[in-house]
């Protein structure tokens, strides 16, 4: 026998007698180690968005139900994004970042589970449907083209609070309640609303805001706005200026609700947010026929009202200034022309550049110093 088949003959023998080694396979996961996974992954997302907070400065926009909160932010938007109705609209909490050099605004929900939708284009139907399904928060992300961000590394957002006093849907105080304390706001826009001022809904608001600025140890600034100021146009008896009726506010403000210097905006934010969609010509921000007709009589109702609007904004320390850069040329809007200088122009006088200034200097200076 050669001493190949002799060696092969010895390894099948003992091929044959070994005992074969039992590898016993676990049929149940590790639990330990997936849970250290999700515990890395969540403290991994916990740091982003503690990073990403660090990096935002946060501006909460209150107001009595239908005060226009959603209108004003569609201004600064330039287009009809955030639903916007006669009754209540925000059902939870909107934040809109600003992301400087984007192109259009995406958005994202927040479910009740914690956990986030992914990225879509944002659209009004999309919007309306999302505020109307339930979802905890809903997060928009665009340019402001109004406002720069601070280093391009510093950005504002601002969030949209459900209304405190919807009388058909008591959670919309518990949600405006819970979005005030658990938020970290750097500053507040309080929007009143200049057809129903001073009502028990809004001292019941304001005290909880004063409530919140007493908490901040007077780091938070507040700025107010009286919306919707074209109600003092329509004359008759006893019709008000505007320029009074911001001076009773801030007496108001200050005897009443214990507020130390109130500014105090006048503001039309549905004014501003025509002019910006005429001045972008977007396509799908278009004017139809009525809409043309009713900016074209708000239009000439400002250039009319211009000095009086003007001594209000002064009062609150704001100089309205025409932009000598806007070149001045036609535009069509329905059956009508307007000025591209004068659209700029009545746009100042909204009031709504004016909070677009605030929020951009009140982030830098934070930025700054912190």
């Amino acid at each position: 026998m050669s001493a190949g088949r002799k060696e092969n003959k010895w390894v099948h023998r003992w091929l044959r007698t070994r005992k074969p080694t039992k590898v016993v396979l676990s049929q149940r996961k590790d639990s330990t180690l997936i849970s250290k996974r999700k515990q890395g992954m969540s403290k991994r997302a916990k740091i982003r968005g503690e990073k990403k907070q660090a990096d935002t400065f946060a501006i909460a926009v209150v107001a009595p139900m239908s005060a226009g909160k959603s209108t004003l932010l569609n201004a600064m938007m330039g287009c009809r994004l955030l639903p916007s109705r006669s009754t209540a609209c925000t059902a939870g909490v909107f934040t809109i970042v600003d992301k400087d050099g984007s192109s259009g605004f995406k958005v994202r929900a927040r479910r009740k589970d914690g956990r986030f939708t992914s990225w879509v284009k944002a659209t009004t139907s999309r919007l309306s449907e999302i505020n109307d399904s339930g979802v905890i928060e809903t997060e928009i992300e665009g340019d402001l083209t109004r406002i720069k961000n601070y280093r391009n590394a510093f950005r504002v957002a601002f969030i949209d609070t459900p209304g405190p006093n919807n009388s058909c849907d008591s959670t919309h105080a518990d949600l405006f309640r819970k979005a005030l304390a658990s938020h970290k706001y750097a500053a507040i826009v309080v929007l009143l609303d200049a057809s129903a001022l001073h009502t028990t809904d809004e001292v019941a608001m304001l005290q909880d805001v004063h409530r919140f600025v007493l908490e901040k140890k007077g780091t938070a600034s507040v700025m107010f706005a009286i919306n919707k100021i074209d109600a003092f146009f329509r004359g008759g008896e006893g019709a008000r200026s505007v320029r009074d009726v911001v001076r009773d506010t801030q007496e108001f403000l200050s005897e009443k609700c214990n507020f130390d210097n109130p500014v105090v905006v006048p503001l039309w934010s549905s004014l501003a947010l025509d002019c910006r969609r005429l001045a972008s010509q977007n396509g799908e921000n278009g004017f139809d026929e009525d809409e043309a007709d009713d900016f074209l009589l708000s239009f000439k109702k400002a250039k009319n009202h211009r000095r009086e609007i003007e001594l209000a904004l002064e009062d609150s320390g704001f100089k309205v200034m025409c932009d000598s850069q806007v070149r001045k040329e036609a535009m069509r809007c329905g059956d009508g022309e307007v000025n591209a200088a004068d659209i700029s122009f009545v746009d100042m006088l909204s009031g709504v550049p004016f909070v677009e200034r605030w929020a951009e200097n009140l982030m830098c200076e934070y930025f700054k110093n912190n």
